[in-house]
Parts: structure tokens; C-alpha cells; sequence
């Protein structure tokens, strides 16, 4: 990793830009051109500048001004040329949770989500955003919205593990956060107890080639608004590491073997990941996540102290990838009746058995099969099983034969 930048500029040693290597899409971004920029020490990247990107004018906002019954209390959204860009501020438990939704183009949908602390780490978190000199009256009122709903104080208490007992523990007891802030400060304890700063996690649900993925930010969020922005997930080199590999990797075992990946790698050293490492988790080819554990502190001396910690480091990844995969399907619960139905699709039965078996029609019971699909925000009964085994919500029981 996608999933820091300063609030306006991002300043060091970045890649330049020939204005006569870029071209654009449709929807305004930079091509693979772009990897033929070229190095220049130091400079100043704008990416707040972006709008000279957009080919198409952005349409009417949309706003929600108004606490809504699914929780949330303030909205916002545009289209910007074939994109889709949405901010939504809602409640989480007793805290505040901010997302920022990207809907490309090709069906893919990047979600990058904070823990709201207070109004002026949400600012930086909005006015992060590459189309923010495009967008930016528009989000200042949406951020006019938010303060109106924002309490005086937040209830804030940082997590510290004192020692490796205590990190288990809070390890331990990481899966039964009940909201975003208590799991991201859990984290945080146990990234400062290995001697790192900063981390970012990234679930990613692929379906040929559209991607769904969603960034949780333990990191200042103007890093993964760039990684958003320029489309670093296609060439991330641990994002396509985790997809295939199961053990931890430091950032000095990879290769960067493209310009994207060298302004990736650039960039986090930047913002408190100069020393890194990358813990992937896959439940399927579809369905994968991986985290990134960050330092400033140089590599050579850093990523010998995370390699040291590695064990520790899994447990926090997969504790994190269980907890966002079921927080990503809501608070889902199956009905006994429901768990019969999707036993009878793991036994490879079609609805005309299963019609026959509980005595009713197949339209009644295709009817029934598409409620679960709802319920569990897939398309096909056969999602819909394993969307249910992927959250803990069924074991299926297979044959043993003789």
C-alpha cells in the first residue's frame, strides 16, 4: 500500500510530470504515461490542482443535512466526469465515522473510512481529497454540516500495551469493538508496542476486474486519498502481493519494478512509512486483505524490529480482516430455515429439489433464495453461501465417505 500528505501540497523528492508524456481518460486521470515521468530533487506536487484532469464538468451536488435512520447524519456527493465521489459522516456506537466513496467507472468502488477525533482531523481528512480544488465550496459546506453535529468532545482514550501479555489481550479482545474508533485505537496500541507509527489496512473483494475495496487509516488519510487518486492500487506491489502470498514481506524484499510503484514507495516514505512491512490475509482468490505497518525510522535499522514482531503482527492482521469483512456486511444473522437453504445449495441441489423436499414451488423457493441474496448483498444463492462461511455465519458439514 492504498488505503501522508500534507493538507495541500505534497513536498520531498516526488516525480515531475512532462506535460508532454500526460494524457488523460475520459474521466480525466492520468494514463500510464505518466510512468514515464522523471525525478527532480526536491520538488512540490500539487495535487490539489487536479481539476485540470477533468474533462467533464462536475454535476449538481447532493447533500444530506439530516440524521437518516441508517445513521447517518451528513452527505454529500457529485459526479466528476464518469466518477463518483460521496462523503457520508455517520454514527458509530457512541463515535463518528467518516467515509469517502469513489465509484469508478467500471463498477468498482474504493471506500477509505476514519475514526472522527475531532473537527480538525476530519478538515484535513476532506480537504486531503485531489478533486478538493474542484469540490472545494462544496466541501466546506459539507464540513459546515458535520461541525453543526459534532460534539464538544469526543469520548478519546489512546490503548497502550505495556508489555506482550497486554498486547495479547488487547488482541484478544480486538473482535468485539463495537465501533470503528475502539478497533483503530486497539491497532494503534499494538502497532506503537512494535515500534512502529503509523498503519493501513485494505479489504479487497475482486470480481474479474472490478475491485471493491475498502481502507481502514491508522496513518495521516492524505496518504490513501492519493493512493485513491492515482490509482496506485493497480500497481501496488504488496496489494498484489497479498492477493497471491501468505507470508509477511518487508519493503526492502520487494522489487518496484514500474514508475507507479517507485512514486508509491516515495510517497510512504514521506508520511511514517519509510520502514514497512505487509502482512496479507486471504480467505479466497476473491476475497483478501492486507496490512501495512509503518515507521519513519530508516529500514535498515526499522524492518529488523518488525520482522522480529512478525507473529505478532499476523494476529493483529487477521484480527482486523475478521473484523472488517463483518462489519462490511452490516449485523447479519441467519434464521435457521435460512441456513437449511444455503446447506441445500452447498450440497449442490437446485431449487426445483429443494421445492421438492420442503413440500412448496420452486418460484416460491427461488423467492426465498433472492431475499438471502439481499440480505447478504450478493447476486447469486452461490454468493450468498459463501458470503455466509466468509462471516462466521455457517459451517457447512461435509460427507465423509468410506
Amino acid at each position: 500500500m492504498e488505503p501522508a500528505i500534507s493538507e495541500r501540497v505534497l513536498c520531498g523528492r516526488l516525480p515531475v510530470v512532462h506535460d508532454r508524456l500526460v494524457s488523460t481518460t475520459a474521466s480525466g486521470h492520468l494514463m500510464q504515461a505518466h510512468l514515464e515521468s522523471s525525478f527532480v530533487s526536491p520538488v512540490t506536487l500539487e495535487p490539489r490542482t487536479c481539476e485540470k484532469f477533468l474533462t467533464a464538468s462536475p454535476r449538481v451536488p447532493r447533500w444530506i443535512d439530516a440524521p437518516q435512520s441508517d445513521g447517518t447524519i451528513a452527505g454529500y456527493s457529485r459526479d466528476l466526469g464518469s466518477e463518483h465521489v460521496e462523503y457520508l459522516l455517520r454514527r458509530d456506537g457512541s463515535t463518528l465515522v467518516c467515509d469517502r466513496i469513489l465509484a469508478q467507472s467500471d463498477g468498482s468502488r474504493l471506500v477509505q473510512s476514519i475514526a472522527v477525533e475531532d473537527l480538525a482531523g476530519l478538515r484535513h481528512f476532506v480537504l486531503s481529497d485531489w478533486f478538493a480544488d474542484a469540490l472545494d465550496d462544496d466541501l466546506e459546506h459539507f464540513l459546515a454540516l458535520c461541525k453543526a453535529h459534532l460534539p464538544a468532545s469526543l469520548p478519546i482514550t489512546e490503548v497502550e500495551a505495556r508489555d506482550f501479555e497486554h498486547a495479547q489481550q488487547i488482541l484478544s479482545n480486538m473482535l468485539d469493538c463495537r465501533c470503528l474508533a475502539d478497533m483503530v485505537r486497539c491497532a494503534r496500541g499494538v502497532t506503537r508496542y512494535v515500534g512502529a507509527q503509523n498503519f493501513v489496512f485494505a479489504l479487497t473483494n475482486r470480481s474479474g476486474s472490478v475491485i471493491n475495496a475498502q481502507y481502514v487509516i491508522g496513518c495521516d488519510p492524505a496518504l490513501v486519498q492519493t493512493y485513491v487518486a492515482r490509482r496506485w492500487h493497480t500497481v501496488d506491489p504488496f496489494a498484489i502481493y497479498a492477493a497471491r502470498g501468505t507470508q509477511p514481506i518487508l519493503g526492502r524484499e520487494l522489487e518496484l519494478r514500474s514508475r507507479g510503484q517507485i512514486d508509491l514507495r516515495l510517497a510512504a516514505e514521506q508520511f511514517g512509512f519509510a520502514s514497512v512491512m505487509a502482512i496479507p490475509t486471504r480467505l479466497s482468490a476473491e476475497l483478501y486483505g492486507h496490512l501495512m505497518i509503518g515507521s519513519p525510522t530508516p529500514a535498515v535499522l526499522g524492518e529488523p524490529i518488525l520482522h522480529r514482531h512478525r507473529g505478532l503482527l499476523r494476529i493483529l492482521a487477521l484480527e482486523i480482516f475478521d473484523w472488517v469483512r463483518k462489519r462490511a456486511h452490516g449485523a447479519v444473522t441467519l434464521s435457521p430455515d435460512e441456513k437449511v437453504l444455503l446447506q441445500y445449495v452447498d450440497e449442490g441441489l437446485e431449487s426445483r429439489d429443494v421445492a421438492a423436499i420442503l413440500g412448496t414451488t420452486e418460484c416460491m423457493v427461488n423467492k426465498r433464495y433472492s431475499r438471502l441474496n439481499a440480505k447478504l448483498r450478493v447476486k447469486h444463492k452461490v454468493f450468498a453461501l459463501q458470503a455466509a462461511i466468509d462471516l462466521g455465519l455457517l459451517y457447512p458439514a461435509y460427507s465423509i465417505v468410506a
